[in-house]
């Protein structure tokens, strides 16, 4: 029987990923990765993010993977993404462990009858061990083409494996936040906001509020929509503008989350250098 915990193996790390995959060729061909793992709220499951400097043609890939348990039907589905295909999620791997090894399976994005399977095996002697192998044959048949073996990242890499997807992850929360919080800058727009907030208005009624032309009354408003601030509806031949308490709240929870990731990055930090994991040796 599987649970939430299946994966809690995979939780520590930051981990050094060796791989070995089968080329066209028919050879198999080696490289290294970096990979972090977050734990989601409420046992949910986790994701991990993968960097690969360079595959054996030299291309670099960053991927990242969903795992979510299903406590109804005891099962887990495993949803993969990557550069090397953006803007698209693979079907799902679906499975359950038993007696601690994982087995998981799906249909190929890429090859239209074509099934995967991972096997995750979490408790090796030298750490996880995983596997894609595939079938032609609806699962009669299996060949195993691609396996990864996790072991703990070095001090130094695992150090800068942290910082390099804190600043991903800064650089996503920074493009959302930039509308809203330059919005926010604006001391007319931060009256504005709050006015609509309390009753909607028209822009005309707006501009007579303040010492400034009609036209730059509206070009505060349109920032404040672009950033999802203040939302428009027509009342018969004029526009009302009301406040979006949602988005502000929003902002709110950014600011509760940058706190957060500070504040994780900086105990993280502290765990890579005073705390080295067993059979790590310590940071010089």
């Amino acid at each position: 029987m599987s649970s939430s915990h299946d994966f809690d193996f995979f939780h520590g790390g930051p981990w050094e990923v060796h791989n070995r995959r089968l080329g066209a060729d028919g050879q198999w061909q080696s490289f290294t990765a970096q990979a972090t793992v977050k734990a989601l709220a409420a046992d949910m499951g986790n994701m991990d993010f993968m960097s690969v400097p360079a595959l054996p043609d030299g291309t670099a890939v960053e991927a990242f993977t969903v795992r979510l348990y299903d406590p109804e039907e005891d099962l887990w589905r495993i949803w993969w993404s990557a550069s090397t295909r953006p803007g698209h999620l693979d079907p799902p791997m679906v499975g359950r462990f038993d007696d601690g090894v994982g087995v998981f399976e799906g249909d190929d994005a890429l090859a239209p009858g074509v099934r995967l399977r991972f096997i995750w095996k979490g408790h090796e002697p030298d750490g996880p061990h995983w596997e894609q192998a595939r079938s032609s044959d609806g699962g009669e048949t299996w060949r195993t083409d691609w396996t990864m073996d996790f072991r703990p990242a070095s001090c130094a890499a695992a150090l800068s494996l942290v910082i390099y997807n804190q600043m991903v992850i800064d650089s996503i929360e920074s493009e959302r936040a930039d509308a809203i919080f330059h919005a926010l800058a604006d001391p007319t727009r931060r009256d504005v906001l709050a006015t609509v907030l309390r009753e909607p208005s028209s822009v005309s009624e707006l501009a007579r509020r303040y010492p400034i032309s009609f036209a730059a009354v509206h070009k505060h408003v349109g920032t404040l929509e672009r950033a999802g601030l203040v939302v428009k509806t027509r009342h018969g031949r004029e526009q009302r503008v009301s406040g979006d308490a949602a988005t502000l709240r929003s902002a709110h929870r950014l600011l509760d989350e940058l706190e957060t990731v500070w504040r994780g990055r900086i105990g993280r930090m502290e765990q890579l250098l005073a705390e080295p994991g067993e059979g790590t040796p310590p940071c010089p």
